[in-house]
């Protein structure tokens, strides 16, 4: 385990773009960022919306030397 929440928030189902944005800035810690020196991490999404989640989670491993980061995504959400 190398990321954690620093706080809970509610849920991004009904929530529009800047919105799910704001619910999720800051949202996530790393911890053990020397271990993370020059590996390669991959992030899992199960569904991508705007992308609010994924770019929070990976601003917390900003500033680590040599890390490389790589996101898979399940599903892409459409519009309806």
């Amino acid at each position: 385990k190398v990321v954690i929440r620093s706080r809970y928030t509610d849920t991004q189902t009904h929530k529009g773009q800047y919105a799910r944005w704001e619910n999720v800035r800051n949202l996530f810690a790393c911890i053990f960022p020397d271990s993370l020196e020059g590996k390669h991490l991959l992030l899992v999404d199960d569904v991508l919306t705007t992308g609010a989640t994924v770019v929070s989670c990976a601003d917390a491993f900003r500033g680590i030397p040599g890390l490389r980061i790589s996101v898979l995504t399940l599903a892409l959400a459409g519009e309806s």
